[in-house]
């Protein structure tokens, strides 16, 4: 791939309950995702620092189980904590 891009997890050959969970994920994001106009700077608004670690935590989960699910397929996920 020459640009990272999203990709719609129904597509993909992983277990439905995979598909639920990330969806679900990205559908908490875009639940606290504001993207401000006219400048498109964009603002994520986790109501706490416990429901941000949370998230991205959860994040690091879903990437684990998708190299499980396609062990041959190089996944990137990067969150602000860099912690992988």
């Amino acid at each position: 791939m020459d640009e990272p891009r999203n990709i719609d997890p129904a597509n993909l050959p992983i277990p439905e309950y995979l598909v639920t969970k990330i969806n679900h994920w990205s559908n908490r994001f875009d639940a606290i995702y504001k993207l401000k106009e006219p400048n498109f700077q964009s603002d994520i608004g986790f109501s706490s620092e416990q429901e941000e670690n949370g998230f991205f935590d959860d994040g690091w989960g879903l990437l684990d189980e998708l190299k499980k699910a396609m062990p041959d397929t190089e996944w990137h996920y990067k969150d602000r904590t860099d912690q992988r």
